[in-house]
């Protein structure tokens, strides 16, 4: 009975007071950052970056500028390396504990996005893996999520092998997606979320008065038998 709720429409209530409560919340501070960023790099705050959604249809994606305007001027989409120089300071901050992807509250409303689902990639790296990853497609039959099973296990994701660690956990989220699953990951994001703040926080203490390491707060992609791979970083954008 709880399972035909989540599925014939009660996921989607949820998604629709959740993001509507989380973006009344969320105004001030998103204002704040809108703010902080124009401040820091010249260039709008508020990007929007094409994505591929539930049936491979393409859809704006919005989110904060975390990297100066021009980061992808000359190279097209790309991953950003450790210690990418084309982050900015407040978008290290943001990158952090995830702020940056709060306006995509208004994907969910919008019905592009959920609050829970695999997260959305970008055309050329979706193309190129589902060349490359059994079953990536698969991730393409729901809609995607601000947060998921596999972000809230591996973070960000920077190589072909941390992608392909993260479609297992995607893939497998697909076979349990419920009511108490969803409720788990929410969650587990606060916790991670917030988990990362601090860690920034004691990285920027211990760093004051030297250069900023842009990605300090990249963690490791922990795998399912529990032994974190070599490969750490974040996705461009």
């Amino acid at each position: 009975m709880a399972r035909s709720l989540y599925c014939c429409g009660g996921k989607r209530l949820w998604d629709l007071l959740g993001a509507a409560a989380s973006l009344l919340l969320a105004a001030v501070p998103l204002a704040a950052c809108m703010v902080l960023i124009r401040m820091e790099t010249p260039g709008a705050a508020l990007i929007g970056q094409w994505r591929v959604g539930r049936g491979g249809r393409p859809f704006r994606l919005w989110k904060l500028r975390t990297m100066r305007a021009d980061a992808e001027r000359g190279t097209g989409p790309c991953f950003a390396a450790e210690r990418d120089p084309r982050v900015t300071r407040i978008g290290g901050w943001l990158r952090a504990w995830h702020g940056d992807e709060l306006p995509q509250l208004w994907n969910v409303l919008r019905g592009e996005m959920r609050l829970v689902g695999p997260r959305p990639e970008r055309p050329d790296f979706a193309a190129r893996f589902q060349r490359v990853i059994p079953g990536y497609e698969r991730r393409h039959t729901v809609r995607p999520g601000i947060t998921g099973w596999a972000q809230v296990h591996c973070g960000y994701a920077a190589t072909l092998d941390a992608t392909r660690l993260k479609t297992r956990y995607d893939l497998a989220y697909l076979e349990l997606a419920g009511w108490s699953c969803d409720w788990r990951i929410c969650c587990r994001t606060w916790v991670v979320a917030s988990a990362a703040l601090r860690r920034r926080r004691h990285i920027e203490r211990r760093t004051r008065g030297r250069a900023p390491e842009a990605n300090a707060h990249s963690r490791p992609c922990r795998s399912i038998s529990g032994t974190p791979p070599t490969s750490r970083g974040i996705a461009g954008g």
